[in-house]
């Protein structure tokens, strides 16, 4: 695909302006949306509308809003191999604490801001497909994990519903939750309302 970019002559700052027009070619990836069913237990991978791979996960255990999986369309941010995953995120750093853990985790794609991921857990093989007991990442076999770290480019969708807690949009690249109409009224197009009127 090309973009063109009309800039000759647009204003950039008092006295600055565009010197000519840009031009530049890209390519667009494959469409590549994952569906979690934290109920089900089941993560779908399309590529291109069609399946490519499903398979048994494990999501948050809940309880408790920190381990409760977010709900809503998340986009794949980073990934890691491995990543170094600690309980520092719910303040637990004492060793002696039943809750403190420590773990190096394969083939991790991360989808929040706020620490959720798609990675290998060899350690809930026996939970996936059948229970969520993880504290709020998609735990899926070393197999799977594999083929998604490998397939996933930054920005495929990662969709996941079956919770109660709703992905925050500002909780990394979680733009999709808010609605249109919020969107457009931090438009810079958006057209100001008139004096003493309210926007509509």
């Amino acid at each position: 695909m090309t973009l063109l970019a009309h800039t000759a002559g647009v204003r950039s700052a008092p006295g600055v302006f565009g010197a000519a027009d840009h031009v530049a070619g890209f390519r667009v990836g494959p469409s590549r949306i994952s569906v979690v069913d934290v109920r089900r237990h089941r993560m779908t991978v399309r590529v291109n509308g069609r399946p490519a791979r499903s398979a048994g996960i494990s999501a948050g255990k809940g309880g408790t809003r920190a381990y409760t999986t977010t709900s809503g369309v998340h986009l794949t941010m980073a990934k890691g191999d491995p990543v170094i995953m600690t309980s520092d995120w719910m303040g637990v750093t004492d060793r002696k604490d039943p809750r403190y853990y420590r773990k190096e985790v394969r083939h991790a794609v991360q989808i929040s801001a706020s620490g959720e991921y798609v990675h290998a857990a060899p350690w809930s093989v026996a939970q996936q497909g059948r229970a969520n007991v993880s504290h709020g990442c998609v735990n899926a076999s070393p197999e799977f994990a594999r083929w998604f770290y490998d397939q996933t480019l930054r920005g495929d969708v990662v969709l996941i519903t079956g919770t109660d807690r709703p992905l925050e949009w500002n909780n990394g690249w979680g733009y999709w939750q808010i609605p249109w109409t919020r969107w457009v009224m931090g438009s810079a197009l958006r057209k100001p309302a008139a004096p003493g009127r309210p926007r509509t």
